[in-house]
């Protein structure tokens, strides 16, 4: 699962997608934004607009208050554990903040 953040600086996720697959080629890079430093590529599944409060997310996630990821980052597994024993999954989460 990917989630994104609010792009007008909103401590808010507004997207949320089920990583489909994953590469690596930097000709497609350059083909899609001009520059092959980008080579890293993700396609999503199931993209569902959300409106999930970071806070909410923190807190549950154990993270401290105001914490703002940057750029990509994968959440530990013990911390998922936690939101998957109470909520009974990820998507199962998700789904409580969608739009």
């Amino acid at each position: 699962m990917l989630l994104f953040m609010d792009e007008k600086g909103e401590d808010r996720y507004r997207y949320c997608g089920v990583i489909a697959s994953k590469c690596n080629d930097p000709k497609v890079s350059a083909i899609l934004w001009g520059d092959d430093r980008w080579e890293r590529l993700v396609t999503l599944a199931e993209v569902r607009l959300v409106s999930l409060p970071a806070s909410e997310l923190n807190e549950l996630l154990g993270y401290r208050a105001g914490f703002r990821p940057r750029g990509a980052m994968r959440v530990d597994p013990d911390r998922v554990s936690r939101l998957v024993e109470e909520y009974g999954g990820v998507l199962e989460f998700l789904r409580e903040y969608e739009e």
